[in-house]
């Protein structure tokens, strides 16, 4: 069932080739981020009054974030990983975020241990898990517990395919 909302439209934002709507609803007190891709119809309302959130700056509201997934209430955590052999030199290269800084260079293995500070989301996860065993989170420990849970659950759904599920 579509949800009707009226709309105080602030900014589009573009992620990953997919575009987002943010803006106040009304009778709301935060930001609202809207996939254009799942809004069925828009329509113009007459007699409403435009609604700006004061805690909102478009000029600045992304630049703590990967991705798009943010609220006003969130703050940025400092993440502390280490990239393995060659991943670490792309990772140098092109980082995965303008606050990101090198912590250390270890000689030995020629691994890297980099800094940045983004607010915790969903793309952030999906950014670092891209990464596979090349990359491991060492701060903040709940991020590093919620990718080690996930990399837990893909490895039991592989375990089970190969002991008993399915065979091709």
């Amino acid at each position: 069932q579509p949800r009707i909302w009226f709309v105080s439209p602030y900014i589009l934002k573009e992620y990953r080739n997919r575009w987002f709507l943010l803006g106040k609803v009304k009778g709301k007190q935060d930001l609202r981020i809207m996939a254009l891709d799942r809004i069925e119809s828009i329509g113009m309302t007459y007699g409403e009054t435009f609604e700006q959130l004061l805690d909102f700056h478009p000029e600045t509201f992304f630049d703590d974030v990967i991705g798009v997934t943010k609220s006003l209430r969130d703050k940025p955590s400092e993440i502390i990983f280490t990239v393995k052999g060659e991943q670490s030199q792309y990772v140098l290269t092109k980082p995965l975020h303008s606050s990101q800084r090198v912590l250390e260079r270890h000689k030995k293995d020629r691994s890297i241990t980099f800094a940045m500070n983004v607010v915790m989301n969903y793309e952030l996860e999906r950014v670092l898990l891209g990464y596979g065993d090349n990359i491991k989170v060492l701060q903040p420990p709940s991020l590093a517990r919620q990718l080690q849970e996930i990399h837990r659950q893909a490895a039991e759904q592989y375990d089970a395919g190969m002991n008993g599920g399915n065979k091709e």
